[in-house]
């Protein structure tokens, strides 16, 4: 549910999208490839963006009435583009991510802690930039 949340979100954001490829996923229509599965399907075109959940802690947060969700989002390049355009692209993406309310069915988002894009090298040597997103919902049920 946060990763879609998430690629939801990314998806509204034109200053990143549109330096996205294009990826048809089976609606037969292309939109900006960003994925929440892992692994990446054959031929996934770049750049593109991966969300992966690394952990959530339900009930963690005021008792029993809250989440705590981390989520690594991953922007993935290819070997022709410049560093200059990839490191642009992860800020813009960080940015966007910094001030971007999630929204997830049953939940009140609370806020999220954005960290700052690190550099990341695949098995291939592919270029790429992870953001961890460390974020915080109350359940909408009350205390």
């Amino acid at each position: 549910m946060i990763k879609t949340a998430i690629k939801t979100s990314i998806l509204s954001c034109d200053e990143v999208t549109s330096f996205l490829a294009k990826w048809e996923f089976t609606t037969g229509v292309e939109s900006a490839a960003v994925f929440t599965v892992d692994p990446l399907p054959t031929l996934t075109p770049r750049p593109c963006i991966q969300v992966m959940e690394q952990s959530s802690d339900l009930n963690t947060l005021r008792g029993s009435n809250g989440m705590r969700v981390i989520v690594e989002v991953r922007l993935l390049g290819n070997k022709a583009d410049s560093s200059a355009f990839l490191s642009g692209l992860a800020v813009a993406l960080w940015r966007y991510l910094s001030n971007a309310t999630l929204t997830v069915s049953g939940y009140s988002f609370c806020g999220a802690d954005v960290f700052y894009p690190v550099p990341l090298l695949d098995s291939d040597d592919f270029p790429g930039y992870g953001i961890i997103i460390d974020a915080q919902f109350l359940s909408q049920g009350g205390w």
